[in-house]
């Protein structure tokens, strides 16, 4: 009896030791913690007498601390006892944001390709900001837009979205979406998630445009946009830039495309996310090292190309001598947040 005593307290230690453990440690971004548990132990066998208590249960979700509910008291014992079992509570994530799925709410790598995912819509969510079109422009959030951009020939999710770009002129065309800039930023400083679905027919062009940005008190500003056929993202500050572009190239499709703006770092070009997965990037940590954003003021979404719109398939990846033209660009179900925000489940 005593030797089983001294095995069962020992249980119990390590259980709580693993209690203690974390995931990953960028500042306001854990994901909330999911999973059961670790179960209980089982309780000793008795005469007559109660069964032990189950260790605490454990999980370690994606980010964040996270702890299990301790195990209930075992059965009591009769003749030989009834082995006293249960599982530990679902784990919470500390300092995490809402969200279910895998991944990092950080984007680190390591878990790459299992970012968080969301359902659909504003209205459900508390994102800082928000706009899917299917209420049409808040004006007391956004000013600038184009309400008859908001079309119904193409959308990523619901019934709307917001076209930014058509190459079609005449009565007959649908209006092209002017920038959205917000009148607010909510409880956003100086790190920011964003999230867009975004669509490009037939493809990213091959020169340097801006789709989403976000704006220090200084004028300093990110931006993520598209360049060599793929998403480009850009630091503007003290002068200078420093951009980062990714490899993957982008085709004739809705895009889930999520971006990572951080400016307590010196020098960092914006990090982004496609379909949930961290892009591969070209030149990483290229361009001047410049100083970090302080408090964000305000984040736009809209269509700024700064070059030629035709497609270039660059890097060995198709025709070098690429004829085709931007000729369509929808974007929607647009949100910044101080956390990840994740792609909508399908």
């Amino acid at each position: 009896m005593r030797a089983f005593q001294k095995s069962a307290i020992i249980a119990a230690s390590l259980a709580l030791v693993a209690c203690t453990n974390s995931g990953g440690s960028l500042p306001k971004t854990g994901t909330a913690g999911a999973g059961p548990g670790s179960a209980g132990t089982s309780g000793g066998a008795g005469a007559a007498a109660a069964g032990s208590t189950g260790a605490a249960g454990a999980s370690a979700g994606a980010m964040g601390t996270i702890t299990g509910v301790g195990g209930t008291t075992g059965a009591a014992g009769a003749s030989g006892g009834t082995a006293g079992s249960t599982t530990g509570g679902a784990g919470s994530g500390s300092d995490g944001g809402a969200g279910t799925g895998g991944g990092n709410k950080d984007g680190s790598s390591g878990v790459l390709g299992d970012g968080p995912t969301t359902t659909a819509g504003c209205a459900n969510h508390n994102y800082q900001l928000c706009i899917d079109f299917e209420n049409g422009i808040d004006t007391a959030v956004w000013s600038g837009g184009t309400p008859n951009a908001i079309v119904t020939s193409d959308a990523a999710h619901g019934k709307y979205s917001y076209r930014l770009y058509t190459a079609c002129t005449g009565a007959m065309c649908e209006a092209k979406g002017g920038r959205l800039l917000s009148k607010t930023v909510g409880t956003i400083k100086n790190q920011v998630w964003a999230r867009m679905y975004i669509h490009f027919k037939p493809g990213a062009p091959g020169g340097h445009g801006n789709i989403l940005a976000a704006y220090d008190t200084t004028g300093a500003w990110y931006e993520l946009g598209y360049q060599f056929d793929g998403m480009m993202g850009v630091w503007h500050g003290g002068g200078g830039e420093n951009p980062l572009r990714s490899m993957p190239l982008i085709e004739d499709r809705w895009y889930c495309v999520e971006a990572y703006f951080d400016g307590t770092a010196v020098g960092m070009a914006p990090r982004w996310f496609i379909d949930g997965t961290e892009a591969a990037y070209y030149m990483p940590g290229g361009g001047p090292k410049i100083a970090g954003a302080t408090q964000f003021t305000r984040m736009e979404a809209g269509f700024t190309p700064y070059a030629g719109l035709g497609l270039k398939m660059p890097d060995g990846k198709g025709d070098q001598t690429d004829t085709r033209v931007l000729s369509d660009l929808w974007i929607d179900d647009i949100a910044f947040d101080t956390q990840r925000i994740g792609c909508i489940a399908p």
